[in-house]
């Protein structure tokens, strides 16, 4: 994909680029999305968000498969950063509780 400087032109290359895999090679959204990825160095999410926002632009109706499509990524990003999450979460929630006794022990 060439990158041609207007706003809003990688979206519209995206767009065109997901529409050709999808419409030419049968390839079902999530993987051109994967593929598009792999090819330009973006994230998967930023791929899609970029594709489904030209899409309403140009108001095309997102279908019930888009929906799932993208809960299906939401849910894969959840399950492969898990212990990853709960581990920032963890950390967080002691942090938390090492702010609270350390203004415990200065009021006094």
């Amino acid at each position: 994909m060439a990158e041609e400087g207007g706003r809003g032109s990688v979206g519209n290359e995206i767009f065109e680029r997901v529409e050709q895999l999808v419409n030419n090679e049968n390839m079902r959204r999530t993987d051109a999305f994967k593929q598009i990825s792999s090819e330009t160095g973006r994230r998967e999410g930023t791929v899609a968000a970029n594709y489904y926002r030209v899409a309403r632009q140009r108001g095309a109706e997102l279908a019930r498969d888009d929906v799932v499509d993208v809960a299906e990524r939401c849910l894969g990003y959840l399950v492969e950063h898990r212990s990853q999450l709960v581990g920032e979460h963890r950390r967080e929630q002691a942090r938390a509780r090492r702010d609270q006794l350390g203004q415990l022990h200065v009021g006094r």
